[in-house]
């Protein structure tokens, strides 16, 4: 069930990664006062979210492992 909800929110975060850096035509994102929204944060506020993304997958595909195992 953790493992779920892990993949869950890495899910989530890599779609609100993705659409900060790629801003779509239609939303305007920047525009609200959403700093997650604005694709000129600094660039190790990017990699902050990457990282906490892979963390996510890859500790929910170490519970699925351990899960299996027993």
């Amino acid at each position: 069930m953790a493992s779920i909800l892990l993949l869950l929110f890495a899910g989530v975060l890599g779609v609100a990664q993705f659409l900060a850096i790629v801003d779509p035509v239609g939303t305007k994102m920047a525009d609200d006062g959403d700093p997650f929204g604005d694709p000129y944060v600094p660039w190790y506020q990017h990699a902050v979210f990457i990282l906490i993304i892979i963390a996510c997958v890859v500790v929910a595909f170490r519970l699925m492992r351990r899960t299996q195992a027993n």
